[in-house]
């Protein structure tokens, strides 16, 4: 089929139109370059592929270029049917209801345009369209930038700044593949990113490397489906962060910056299954110059030794030079880092500093494992169990300087160490149990230098203490005002501190470990 081009030879051609649309392609192909359209008619009573617009596409493939259009009434460009548009270097702008609109199986890719001022979203794709939004300014909009709403959607979204909307940024509901990727999502007037399911794998919602920041409320909000979320930006929202939630959502959360929002960073919710990892929260790493790069490793071959033949040093080790030439900057979020409720989770390796109310909280029956994260100078506890249901299990982590407990367990809540945590310097108890029965395990930990008592345990809770190092905390080693057995190897290992034992408590000492897990 032959394809026409329609070009203005000088600036300021423009058309107007009263009719159905001021342009229409239905068949083969046609370019369209350098002119305004502005579509004043149509009937404002009708709805989707009969709405009213200034362009429309139901066959063929139309391409536009350098132009601008508008509708007083109606949609800037829609696209149905099968019929294909592409949009370069224009402006979809201040229309009575979108700027762009895919349905019915219509097809549309948008590069380099604004899609800004419109009374409804900037784009609304719906019914099966297929849609690639690239390098675009999005914004202004009356409701949301972006809205996807239909299973049978998919939707490429790339590279674009979606701003100051009046509702949502983005709004991906029950789309068949949603992709965000590399665009910057800020100070819209809702929520910046929300993405509702169901979605049946990791694959069909993926958001990577954006920026999504000083949004009114929360960052990113992902309802009863599976995402991958990985290397995002999320920063000084009004509300949390991240929130997700629904019961069957598997959700990996991994790579991401989250600093500096008002509530927590990340807050999950009766979820299935979630994997936190390599999340820095409340604190942002800066690369570090080539002279400190070179200190490091100087540190590194100091504990090796130049003519070792070793090749690995231990965590504890690594961590500890990397304290002293690595760079951070801080951003506490005001709420607790990470919370936890009613889901089964592993939290590995991640970065939780400088939060308002904690660092880790799990609660209401979740069962998680804590492997080789660092909690610090977060202005509550390091680590919350709170809930008769609520398990978690620890190994290798660095639970250091905040404000309140290292570690804090309530009502319950059910805690085993399993090797090599290292709880210091909190300006709290190290461990504090309250109303905790059947007795806590606390196995195969570091408790030093807390400015409260080592272990603390209350008159309504009882714990079993074994193979801990329990050294120069500022009170007791372990205070016991309910029951405590300490095993022989914790004994042996109480260095610079005692075990005072109230009148409500009973301590005793010795024997193999005495407990099974729970």
């Amino acid at each position: 089929s032959k394809t026409s081009t329609v070009e203005a030879l000088a600036p300021g051609v423009e058309i107007w139109n009263d009719g159905d649309a001021a342009l229409s392609c239905t068949a083969g192909g046609a370019n369209v370059i350098g002119i305004r359209f502005v579509h004043t008619g149509g009937d404002s009573t009708a709805r989707g592929r009969s709405g009213p617009r200034c362009v429309e596409v139901f066959e063929g493939q139309l391409t536009v270029e350098r132009c601008s259009f508008t509708s007083k009434v109606g949609s800037a460009v829609m696209a149905a049917d099968g019929g294909s548009i592409v949009i370069r270097e224009s402006k979809l702008h201040r229309c009575g209801r979108c700027g762009l609109i895919v349905v019915l199986g219509g097809r549309a890719e948008c590069l380099g345009s604004e899609l800004v001022e419109n009374a409804l979203n900037g784009a609304d794709v719906q019914s099966g369209g297929t849609v690639r939004l690239i390098h675009n300014l999005i914004a202004r909009n009356q409701q949301t930038g972006i809205l996807v709403a239909d299973p049978l959607s998919f939707v490429h979204v790339e590279g674009n700044v979606i701003r100051e909307n009046s509702r949502r940024g983005v709004t991906a509901q029950k789309c068949g593949t949603f992709l965000l990727v590399g665009n910057k999502v800020i100070k819209n007037h809702n929520i910046g990113v929300i993405g509702i399911g169901p979605w049946e794998q990791t694959s069909s919602l993926m958001i990577h490397d954006n920026e999504i920041s000083g949004n009114i409320a929360s960052g990113l909000w992902v309802q009863r489906g599976d995402a991958l979320i990985e290397n995002n930006l999320v920063a000084n929202n009004g509300d949390t962060g991240i929130v997700a939630f629904g019961s069957s959502s598997v959700l990996r959360i991994r790579k991401n910056k989250i600093l500096g929002n008002e509530g927590a960073g990340i807050s999950v919710h009766s979820a299935k299954y979630l994997e936190l990892e390599f999340n820095e929260i409340g604190v942002q790493s800066i690369p570090l110059p080539p002279s400190h790069m070179t200190a490091f490793i100087m540190g590194m071959h100091e504990r090796l030794g130049l003519e070792s033949r070793v090749h690995s040093l231990n965590d504890a080790v690594c961590w500890e030079i990397n304290d002293i030439y690595h760079d951070e900057k801080e951003g506490g979020n005001t709420g607790f880092a990470i919370e936890i409720i009613g889901t089964k989770a592993k939290i590995f390796r991640n970065e939780m500093k400088n939060n308002g109310d904690g660092g880790l909280v799990i609660c209401d029956g979740s069962q998680v494992e804590v492997e080789a994260n660092t909690i610090a100078k977060n202005s509550g506890p390091g680590l919350t169990v709170r809930g008769p249901e609520t398990r978690c299990c620890t190994k290798g982590n660095r639970i250091l300087e905040n404000v309140s407990a290292g570690v804090e367990l309530c009502a319950g809540g059910y805690w085993v160490g399993m090797g090599s945590d290292v709880v210091s310097k909190n300006e709290g108890d190290g461990v504090s149990i309250r109303n905790c029965v059947p007795a806590v395990l606390i196995s195969s930990i570091t408790l030093k230098g807390n400015r409260g008592n080592g272990i603390s345990v209350d008159s309504n809770s009882s714990a079993e203490v074994d193979n801990c190092l329990v050294v120069r905390n500022l009170k007791s080693g372990i205070r016991a005002e309910g029951k405590v057995v300490i095993c022989e190897t914790t004994a042996a290992k109480l260095l610079h501190n005692d075990i005072l034992v109230t009148d409500t408590g009973k301590c005793t000492t010795g024997g193999n470990p005495p407990m099974k897990l729970n």
